[in-house]
């Protein structure tokens, strides 16, 4: 019932400040609830983006926007991937 932008834009802005909880948690809940939060927040992101493709794919254009959302979405995943595997994550 919202619209998507102003939703995804909101989810945006309030996953940044609840990455950011990460640096001032200081107990083992503190952090499984910062993570609770960003992980619903993503959830939200994903949702409004889906949404957004679809209302910015006026009439047949609507799986091309959707498929280059998804398409964004695993360039991001194999670049974790990579990031993973190449051990870079693990250096200071």
């Amino acid at each position: 019932r919202y619209p998507p932008y102003t939703l995804l834009l909101a989810a945006a802005a309030l996953g940044a400040l609840s990455l950011f909880g990460f640096t001032v948690a200081g107990s083992l809940r503190a952090i499984l609830a910062v993570q609770c939060l960003a992980g619903g927040l993503w959830g939200i992101m994903f949702a409004a983006t889906a949404n957004a493709a679809l209302d910015a794919g006026h009439v047949g254009r609507e799986g091309m926007y959707t498929g280059l959302v998804f398409a964004a979405l695993a360039v991001a995943a194999f670049m974790r991937i990579a990031l993973v595997s190449s051990g870079a994550s693990k250096t200071p």
